[in-house]
């Protein structure tokens, strides 16, 4: 008797067909903690900051936060920009 799940998945040794969008992933590992001089996602400042996006947004226009750089579509801080704001504002700094 022929196999069933050979004939219905083209790639039965991993139990699934693959999907070559997610294998080849254009962007690097994520990486939490940015090294000096890189750039911080939102992400990133949120996970320092824990402020909403609106909240920083808000800030960014009253002069009171670090204004974003742009790269293409994206929207970045620069480390030293948050670390710095961190340190004004709170007394400590990102680890």
């Amino acid at each position: 008797m022929p196999d069933v799940n050979s004939a219905t998945n083209p790639n039965p040794g991993n139990g699934g067909p693959s999907n070559p969008a997610r294998s080849k992933s254009k962007e690097p590992p994520y990486l939490p903690i940015a090294l000096p001089g890189q750039l911080l996602s939102f992400h990133d400042v949120f996970a320092v900051t824990r402020l909403s996006r609106a909240t920083v947004y808000r800030l960014v226009q009253a002069g009171k936060f670090p204004k974003p750089v742009k790269v293409g579509f994206s929207t970045r801080w620069t480390k030293a920009s948050i670390e710095t704001w961190l340190a004004e504002t709170t007394g400590r700094t990102a680890a």
